[in-house]
């Protein structure tokens, strides 16, 4: 049914990420998968006091990280490609939808609370802005 899953996952949230993994199974049906992270800018006044290598080390140790959700989940790594991106979470998040014709996007989400009505929410942004269908699970 679908062709092409995007799953964006948080690193630091990997009870989130395994069961957004987990609520994927169903439409991983010869579908290609995409599994990204998204890494947030370090303000510069604070990049003088990391090392040179920093991006490239924050880079490899996520891609190891979302490697290793594939493999908890069972999911065939023959079907799964992993992406990390720096930037705005939902923002890049789209952007990788588009590139990759996503028809589907399954994100991980906490309940709602006061601060997200506020300011709203990454899982929301996406939904409100992707182009193709968006699963969002509640955690």
């Amino acid at each position: 049914m679908f062709k092409n899953l995007l799953i964006p996952v948080d690193v630091n949230q990997s009870d989130i990420a395994l069961q957004a993994l987990s609520a994927a199974k169903p439409y991983v049906n010869g579908a290609k998968i995409c599994i990204m992270n998204v890494r947030y800018i370090v303000p510069q006044m604070m990049g003088e006091y990391l090392p040179d290598d920093f991006d490239d080390r924050a880079d490899e140790e996520a891609r190891g990280f979302l490697k290793k959700l594939a493999r908890e989940s069972g999911l065939d790594e023959s079907q799964v490609n992993y992406h990390v991106a720096l930037g705005t979470v939902y923002h890049e998040i789209l952007l990788q939808a588009d590139k990759i014709k996503s028809d589907l996007i399954i994100i991980g989400s906490h309940h709602p609370t006061m601060a997200t009505y506020l300011i709203g929410s990454n899982a929301q942004r996406v939904v409100r802005h992707a182009k193709c269908s968006v699963l969002v699970v509640r955690v």
